[in-house]
């Protein structure tokens, strides 16, 4: 199945802001493995890294595995520049990589909402009985790969998401197919949070699932409700930032979240966590 990827040029959103950012080196130096992908890296932060198991070469095969079809995927720059740091895209190579990536984790969305546990080693490796090792002489599985896409610096930009899922759902599906690419992007999104929430009561979204910023935002709003900053009636003030209280709520469900994923992160106190998120 070729793949052929167009990097579009394009002028930035001017009011989009950066949705998938770095962790403080200060709330990571404790245990950085808590918080830094050990399989798969997605995204500019580590989809280059060489210690990680998961290449390119074969998080694209395990893509082609689910996808059969031939499609290209046109994609803007213009739409997911702007959501990381600014050095992010200094490699050329860079928005290739995250295209890649995005083909991976929408493939993965496809596979584990019908997939029996035994076939998610063929889907990962295409072998049976042939397992992979990380440097550290872990063993690749389906739930190590799933803790990785939930890391804050290993996530793909919904926008991003979308368009890989355009392209190849105009191959794939039938013009007499009633569903649309974005309900069925935003189905399969919540069908996976929903399989790997720590919580049995999710909170009511208020948004559609494929509205969200990322997985990571999307597992955030199911299990932190929705609340509006807090105003001061005496200087009518917002006592805290919105993005503020957004980088303080994720930084705490990443604490969460992640000893289910064999993590343990020494937690931090609230007080260390919110002076972490205004530096």
């Amino acid at each position: 199945m070729p793949v052929v990827i167009e990097i579009k040029e394009g002028e930035p959103e001017e009011c989009g802001r950066a949705c998938v950012c770095r962790v403080p080196k200060s709330l990571c130096s404790a245990k950085p493995e808590a918080f830094t992908p050990q399989f798969v890296g997605l995204g500019p932060y580590h989809s280059f890294d060489d210690k990680l198991t998961m290449t390119l070469e074969l998080k694209l095969a395990a893509a082609k595995r689910v996808f059969k079809h031939a499609f290209e995927i046109p994609i803007s720059k213009s739409i997911y520049e702007h959501l990381y740091h600014a050095d992010a895209f200094q490699k050329p190579e860079s928005s290739y990589a995250l295209a890649q990536d995005g083909l991976f984790l929408l493939a993965l969305l496809h596979w584990s909402a019908d997939a029996e546990p035994q076939q998610h080693y063929s889907f990962l490796t295409g072998r049976q009985g042939l397992p992979l090792v990380n440097s550290f002489g872990l063993e690749l599985t389906i739930d190590a790969v799933i803790s990785d896409v939930y890391m804050l610096e290993n996530q793909i930009p919904t926008p991003v998401l979308h368009q890989v899922n355009q392209a190849s759902f105009c191959k794939g599906k039938s013009e007499s197919d009633e569903i649309q690419p974005q309900e069925d992007l935003g189905a399969k999104m919540q069908s996976l949070c929903e399989k790997h929430c720590p919580l049995v009561h999710l909170q009511q979204l208020s948004k559609k699932p494929q509205e969200y910023d990322h997985l990571l935002d999307l597992m955030y709003h199911f299990i932190v409700p929705d609340e509006k900053p807090k105003i001061d009636s005496g200087n009518s003030q917002l006592t805290i930032s919105q993005s503020n209280q957004d980088s303080v709520l994720i930084y705490h469900l990443l604490a969460l979240i992640s000893p289910l994923f064999e993590s343990n992160p020494q937690s931090s106190t609230d007080e260390e966590v919110v002076n972490n998120s205004r530096r």
